[in-house]
Parts: C-alpha cells; sequence; structure tokens
C-alpha cells in the first residue's frame, strides 16, 4: 500500500499525468517472478537490487529480490526511453542519446553507498562517463580539469557543504553553463541551492526514474549550450576572417587600421600599411589549377604571418590581394625594411605536391598621417603605390607620393 492508501501502480490511471515510473513499476508488479508491493520510496532501491550491484545482504534487507531479474530491469530502462542513438529532432544542431550518454559525470556524496547507487542506476542506464569523490574540496580540482558535462551534488557534507562547492564551482563556469544536479533530503534546502547556482535537484530518498529523467535533461540543456557556443564563436570567427587562409577580412582590417589610427592621432606618430599581391598569380591558376592557387595561398599567408610583428594584422582581401597593417611605427625606415623582408621571404620557392612553384610580389605603403588620416584614403593610397611597383619591374615595393588632401 501506498502513503496514499491503495497502491498507485496498480492503476497507472489513478493520477492524471501519471510519470513514467509508475508505468514501468506496474510492470514489474505484474510480472509473475517479481511480485513486490511497490511503494514511492523503495522503487528506486528495487531497481538497484535488480541491477545486481548492491550487496546481497544490503538488498535482503530492502525488498528480498534476486539479481537474476537484471534482464527486466534493461527492459525497464528501455520503456523509459533511454535507447542509444535515438535523435532529438528539433534543433538543427543535433543531439543525439549517444551524445547524452557519453557526457562526463562526476557524483559528489560523502555517503559510499550512495555513491555506489547513482554510479549503479546511471551504469545501467548506459552512462559511459562517470566519475566520483567522497571529498568536496577535491570538486574545484577535478572540474577545472576535466569540465564535466553534469555534477551530482550532495548538499550536507562534512567540512565543505554542497553550497560552498557551488559557490567555487560558478569562478570555473563564470562565463558557461554549471550544470549541477543537487541532492538533499531536506526540502528547505531545494530553493536556496537553486539560487545558488544548481540547475534542478533530486529528494532522498531517491527514485530512480526521476533521476534518470533529471539526469538526461541537464545533459542535454548542457550540450545544446555547448554546441550552441561553439556555433556562435564559429559564426563570429567566419564574419571576421577569410574562409580559405583564416586571416582577417575586410572588415577586421578596417577595424584594426581604425584602432591603430586613433591612437597614432593620440601619440602623434604613425602607422602604415602595406598593401600587396602576388606577381603572375593568374597564370599559375590557369595552368596548375585553382586547387594549386589555393594552396599556394595558403602557403603565403602562412609566411606574412611568421614575417611581421606579433602586433601586426595580416588581412586577405581577396584574389592574391594582401594588406598588413602596422600599428605603434617609430619610423618610416622600419616600414620599408618590413617590406623588404617580406618581399623577400615571398620569393622563396613554394613545394606544392611535389613541386617547386615560384611568385614573387609587390608592394605599396601608405603611411598616417601622410598619405591619408582615415581608413579608406589610406588604402587607396596604398593600392596607388603598389600599381606602381607593378609597372616598375614587380618583386618591388613604393611608398605612396600622394599627399593626404
Amino acid at each position: 500500500m501506498s502513503k496514499y492508501g491503495r497502491s498507485n501502480y496498480s492503476n497507472p490511471q489513478a493520477q492524471h499525468g501519471a510519470p513514467r515510473q509508475y508505468y514501468i513499476a506496474r510492470y514489474f508488479s505484474l510480472n509473475s517472478r517479481c511480485k513486490p508491493i511497490f511503494s514511492e520510496m523503495n522503487h528506486f532501491m528495487f531497481l538497484m537490487r535488480v541491477s545486481a550491484q548492491i550487496s546481497t545482504q544490503s538488498s535482503s534487507k530492502i525488498c528480498g529480490l534476486r539479481p537474476e531479474n537484471l534482464p527486466l530491469l534493461k527492459l525497464a530502462i528501455n520503456q523509459l526511453g533511454y535507447k542509444d542513438s535515438r535523435p532529438i529532432e528539433y534543433s538543427s544542431n543535433m543531439i543525439t542519446e549517444t551524445d547524452i550518454h557519453n557526457a562526463k559525470i562526476l557524483i559528489v556524496d560523502d555517503q559510499e553507498s550512495n555513491v555506489h547507487l547513482l554510479e549503479s542506476v546511471l551504469n545501467t542506464a548506459n552512462y559511459t562517463s562517470i566519475s566520483s569523490t567522497m571529498d568536496p574540496y577535491k570538486v574545484y580540482e577535478l572540474h577545472r580539469q576535466n569540465h564535466y558535462d553534469l555534477i551530482l551534488l550532495d548538499l550536507k557534507m562534512p567540512g565543505m557543504d554542497g553550497f560552498q562547492v557551488l559557490e567555487a564551482l560558478k569562478e570555473i563556469e563564470a562565463d558557461g553553463y554549471l550544470s549541477v544536479l543537487v541532492i538533499t533530503a531536506n526540502p528547505d534546502c531545494k530553493l536556496r541551492a537553486l539560487q545558488s547556482g544548481a540547475k534542478d535537484f533530486v529528494s532522498k530518498p531517491f527514485d530512480m526514474a526521476e533521476v534518470l529523467a533529471r539526469v538526461h535533461n541537464l545533459l542535454e540543456v548542457r550540450l545544446l549550450h555547448q554546441r550552441s557556443r561553439s556555433y556562435a564563436k564559429t559564426q563570429e570567427f567566419m564574419a571576421l576572417h577569410d574562409p580559405l587562409t583564416g586571416l582577417s577580412n575586410r572588415r577586421l582590417l578596417v577595424e584594426r587600421v581604425s584602432q591603430a589610427i586613433i591612437h597614432a592621432k593620440r601619440y602623434d606618430s604613425i602607422m602604415a600599411v602595406i598593401y600587396l599581391d602576388l606577381d603572375g598569380f593568374r597564370q599559375i591558376n590557369n595552368t596548375l589549377g585553382h586547387d594549386v592557387g589555393d594552396l599556394l595561398l595558403k602557403l603565403v599567408a602562412a609566411r606574412l604571418v611568421a614575417a611581421v610583428r606579433q602586433e601586426d594584422t595580416v588581412a586577405r582581401l581577396g584574389g592574391d590581394e594582401f594588406v598588413i597593417a602596422m600599428p605603434h611605427v617609430s619610423n618610416v625606415n622600419g616600414v620599408t625594411l618590413a617590406a623588404e623582408k617580406i618581399i623577400k621571404v615571398l620569393s622563396q620557392p613554394y613545394n606544392i605536391q611535389g613541386n617547386n612553384v615560384w611568385v614573387t610580389a609587390s608592394a605599396g605603403i601608405g603611411l598616417y598621417p601622410f598619405n591619408g588620416k582615415d581608413v579608406n584614403t589610406l588604402l587607396k593610397n596604398a593600392d596607388a603605390a603598389l600599381l606602381d611597383a607593378k609597372q616598375a619591374n614587380k618583386n618591388t615595393y613604393r611608398i605612396s607620393e600622394r599627399a593626404y588632401m
């Protein structure tokens, strides 16, 4: 008999919207090999005993069931819906059941029996990456090293309680999603736990089906959060970088040059842009193919990045056109030396698909404030200087002679 009078499990329709555990319990109660009288408090312990993870002595005190009923437990878990490779189809960033079951879980409880119970039920439900600790002082370092997708945290522990652990974990997940499922036997602590950063809670004594449902839901949210953040970062990167080479694109270049101009104006100094392109690149594309041309552009990009200072910005504007923004320049001589170095580096042969490919580069230099006091004018005059270099003998540079108007 349940605490409500007649057992709820004898009629799963007795309660409107009854959770899945009522139906699973009814399955066990009707099975000829297993007819205990279920109650809300012993349902979890019964299923744990069936999984044969609790010692014989302990399990006999719980409900006296036999370990050979393990197949029944597995059937119950399947009926709860925890099946591998069942996709959640409402999101374009699809999270599968395999993703959820492979997520990293940490159990934190000072009672060894509780740790074993939770480990057993999660293992039975096909979760594959489960860790545990009985020392709350180790949680911070464990999470910092492993970044668990879910932490099952007991609130009442000696020395350092769950609330103190939550506060420490916030330092690690300051900009992330702290996925913590608190475990408590005190209903008065639930609200405080949620206010402290926990995402959900379960009450002691455990209800197995409730534990699994809450674990599953929190892991799903955590993985979706991670995927959405990763997608957002990817989109942000793509918006500011060239998809072929990974260099800054025009948008990011304009932003960096604008910042450099502001700094130079404030400190009455100069900054420079070097506008360059490859000599004869079109012929390489036409004779060796666009695949080779793309590989060449990637190699050129790598050499440019290696040849400039860390504070410089290397950008690809499209085709074989590149721009290097040089803030904090002390004198014009430093810019010309940089241009000479870049042209020399780019003229070295490139090994592409077992063949040596030669290409040279021409460059035009624009200086702030002499050749422009805004981004567009500075780039325009540097581009004009590039044309002057190409009209010379190529494989050289020219400094813009166009004064700011």
